[in-house]
């Protein structure tokens, strides 16, 4: 892929972005070597020259919160000083600054003074405001919480009442990101500089006009590569009163007499998944043929084993009875006509529930392809995809296989994840990409434990395409970071044990 130009993909990313959102494109972005610091730098400096074509030589206010947002309005001040009349205020002091705000602020303060607002120097705020043309608003962005009050609702209100020409930074302090509501109080912008992308809520709350995109030097592979910004994004909080169904729950129908080991590999994962994000074991049960059911229960760690025989009432009454959000089916699976495939999409269809369907189930799911619908998940490797297909990709190119793959998910209206060196997921909208660095993988069962990672996500959050490029970078970088130390010596069960360690650092308690 080093060599392959993939701009022409970058349509495929999402055209607005949220809170969460925005925030793992960032994290995306500093996983590829470009740190926060640097995209600050990037913002002030787009903003300025936008300024200088309309603003330059006028008296400008910036207003300086604490916060990210902030940073950038002390970085666009460093810059417009040298044009115009710039004049900045800090909301609160130094101490209540984050830590790159402090590096913004001390740059500027070598410059000129920074005035500090509090409730005693009001007046002086006034003062500023009347002897300004523009005023720049760099309060609060993005993450904002709760009701404005005190301090900052008084300094807002100010702010509006002056009439002056008001430019905010990203979207108007008060605006909520994602549902473009309005706190309390909140900034009547004339201007908005929204960075990198458009916000869902400047998009939703019609009254906003003048809005500018402005690059922040966030690239386009951010949203298109896989990255830890991923699993963060799908990454649910937990709190004390969590208990066992919390996080969903997932059933897992596989093996055969050939393939034991595949439905307990890919429940196991399930298992683990939820409990590295301290929700306890969650409620995985696998549903087994009949033939292997003393041997799942006794090597089952601890899953609610079920089993089946070939008769496809009595298997959908089971499915019926069995607690679960989410449907894995398919690992180790040699025959699925016994299951009933159709009844059972239909059934899973009517009830809601996302499925992921892989390995055996997908031989058998090319005559109902038309039952796939946007809650359900395909995982084929090259084989797999063109039994199921009937598209041989052995010798397309990388962007073929984009192409075709993009074109599947579009006409069934699923997620498609075509698994390899190189692993493509896309719901026909929306394209991740995820390059493997190692050959770590290449071994039987690794496939399962993606299928059960993915469906761990799956029942923990609603967006099976976000669901499926977390649960794909997870496993790939798991299976490179065990590649450091085993090579290519790596099991199934090596990624499972491995997975709490890797997705403790992504756990939120609250």
């Amino acid at each position: 892929m080093e060599n392959e130009n993939i701009k022409e993909f970058s349509i495929y990313t999402k055209k607005a972005l949220g809170v969460k959102e925005s925030y793992a494109v960032i994290r995306n972005t500093v996983s590829l070597g470009i740190d926060e610091k640097e995209i600050i730098e990037n913002a002030s400096s787009a903003i300025f020259f936008k300024m200088l074509r309309s603003h330059k030589n006028k008296r400008i206010l910036i207003v300086c919160g604490n916060g990210g947002k902030g940073s950038i309005g002390f970085g666009l001040a460093r810059r417009l000083i040298n044009y115009s009349e710039v004049k900045v205020a800090l909301i609160g002091g130094y101490e209540s600054l984050k830590p790159i705000n402090k590096l913004n602020y001390e740059l500027f303060s070598k410059i000129s003074k920074v005035e500090i607002v509090d409730f005693g120097s009001l007046n002086k705020l006034k003062n500023m405001i009347k002897n300004s043309d523009v005023i720049v608003d760099a309060i609060m962005g993005i993450g904002m919480k709760g009701r404005i009050m005190g301090l900052d609702y008084n300094v807002i209100k100010m702010l509006n009442e002056s009439k002056k020409h008001i430019v905010s930074i990203d979207l108007p302090t008060g605006v909520d990101a994602d549902t473009g509501t309005f706190n309390r109080t909140y900034i009547k912008a004339d201007e908005v500089f929204t960075l990198y992308k458009m916000k869902k809520g400047i998009l939703k709350n019609k009254l906003i006009r003048g809005t500018v995109v402005v690059d922040s030097g966030i690239p386009f592979i951010a949203e298109l590569l896989t990255g830890p910004g991923d699993v963060f994004l799908t990454t649910e909080k937990k709190d004390i009163f969590s208990n066992k169904f919390s996080s969903g729950s997932l059933l897992v129908i596989g093996g055969s007499e050939r393939y034991q080991g595949a439905p307990k590999l890919s429940s196991f994962s399930a298992k683990t998944s939820l409990a590295a994000l301290r929700t306890g074991a969650g409620y995985v049960t696998a549903l087994v043929p009949k033939k292997i059911e003393e041997f799942a229960r006794k090597n089952s760690d601890g899953i609610i084993i079920n089993a089946f025989n070939n008769n496809k009432k009595e298997f959908l009454d089971m499915v019926k009875k069995i607690r679960h959000r989410v449907l894995v089916i398919g690992p180790g699976m040699e025959n699925a006509e016994g299951v009933g495939v159709a009844e059972l999409l239909k059934y899973e269809s009517k009830a809601g529930n996302t499925v992921i369907i892989d390995g055996g189930a997908l031989k058998h799911l090319g005559r109902y392809k038309n039952m796939l619908n946007k809650n359900m998940v395909i995982t084929p490797h090259e084989g797999e995809f063109r039994e199921f297909s009937g598209i041989d990709i052995a010798k397309k190119t990388f962007h073929e296989r984009i192409k075709i793959a993009i074109n599947l998910a579009k006409s069934y209206n699923c997620v498609v994840v075509l698994k390899g060196h190189i692993t493509i997921i896309t719901n026909g909208d929306l394209l991740k990409i995820n390059k493997a660095r190692t050959p770590a993988l290449a071994t039987m069962g690794t496939g399962d434990v993606l299928s059960g990672i993915i469906g761990a996500y799956c029942a923990m959050h609603k967006d099976p395409f976000e669901c499926s490029t977390a649960g794909v970078y997870i496993h790939s970088n798991i299976g490179d970071k065990l590649y450091e130390t085993k090579g290519n010596h790596i099991i199934a069960q090596d990624i499972i044990d491995m997975i709490p360690e890797f997705l403790k650092d992504f756990d939120v308690i609250g």
